[in-house]
This record gives structure tokens, sequence and C-alpha cells, in this order.
């Protein structure tokens, strides 16, 4: 079984963790509105569209966990999942403030220059649908983890090239939390049986 975290405290540790994932946008960074004081440009857009699909797409892998995992594994997909749904909120605001769709363009070619586009897909999250408990708990923040990677991933090219400030914070933000909760993953799976 997962290691759970000890009381109070084992609580404000995971809310610490957690905080980065809802950050701190500024007001004026609403789902309508940018804090851009210019015109954002291609990367700001790219990140956001791509950041759009990645975290819809991660809406089923982190569902499987509230009826699958052990509490911690619980606890950390849900508050993912707020977040992911807050965040994707927000970025269509955005692209649409901005005259762009909040789709990417489906041509994989068209993602090349920045990594390529990993998603998930049925092939991904089929081993994990018999699992359960701790077995569950090993294969989905494997998984959960190489995810958070790509996040990162799409943060660091975003900080390297956009402009459009609120964008700019929220990729900061995203990496942040991401790299907070790899380590914490890194730990639970270390602490796991088996």
């Amino acid at each position: 079984m997962i290691r759970r975290l000890a009381g109070p405290l084992g609580a404000q540790a995971l809310g610490a963790l957690l905080a980065g994932c809802s950050g701190n946008i500024p007001p004026s960074a609403g789902p309508t509105t940018s804090v851009a004081t210019g015109a954002p440009n291609a990367a700001d857009v790219m990140f956001l569209q791509m950041m759009i699909a990645v975290d819809r797409d991660a809406v089923e892998l982190l569902s499987l966990a509230s009826t699958r995992a052990g509490d911690d594994v619980k606890l950390l997909a849900a508050a993912i999942a707020a977040t992911q749904a807050t965040d994707v909120e927000t970025m269509a605001g955005w692209l649409r403030a901005w005259g762009h769709p909040t789709t990417m363009d489906p041509d994989p070619a068209a993602h090349a220059g920045h990594g390529g586009v990993h998603t998930l897909g049925p092939t991904d999250l089929a081993p994990l649908r018999p699992l359960r408990g701790a077995a569950f708990d090993r294969a989905f923040l494997n998984l959960l983890i190489g995810y958070q990677h790509n996040a990162v991933d799409l943060a660091n090219v975003e900080l390297a090239g956009g402009a459009d400030p609120g964008a700019r914070q929220l990729a900061e933000r995203l990496r942040t939390a991401a790299e907070a909760q790899i380590a914490h993953m890194l730990t639970l799976v270390a602490a796991a049986p088996g």
C-alpha cells in the first residue's frame, strides 16, 4: 500500500505541494482576459493550445484513480484534475480573446520544432484498467510522472519563446507545480510495495 501522509502535517505538506497547481494567476488574467501588455506571439498560442489538448487528454487517466487507487494517489489525482479544469477554462478564454482556436493543429509536423505532441491514448490507459490498489498506484504514478514531464517540456518552450506575460506566468507556475508533483510521486512509487 502507498505510504500515507501523516495527519494534519501530511495534509499541510500535500496542500503546499498542490498549491502550485492552483497558483495565483492575477485577477486580470481570468478566463476571458489576458495580462498581456502587447500582442501574444505564436509560441503563446501554441503553448495554450497544446496544454489544453494535453490537459483534456489526461481527464480519463486522472478519473481512473477515483475507483482504483489508494487514498494518497486519489487525493493527488483529484487535485490535479480540478486544477487542470480551471486552467483549461482560463487558457481557452485567453485564446478566444486573442481570436485563436482553442484546438491545436492536428498535423504532427506542425509540432516537430518543439518536440512533438505527447498525448495519452487508449493503448496507454488499457494496462491500468484491470489494476487496483498498490499495483494500480505504481502503474498510474509512472504514467502520470511521464505526463508531467511533458507538461514541464511545454512550459519550457513557452518560457523560451513566449511573449504574453500571463501565458509566461502560467507556464512558470505549471512547471514549478509539475516538478514538485513529480518529486512527490517518485517518493510514492519508491514507498509502494512490490
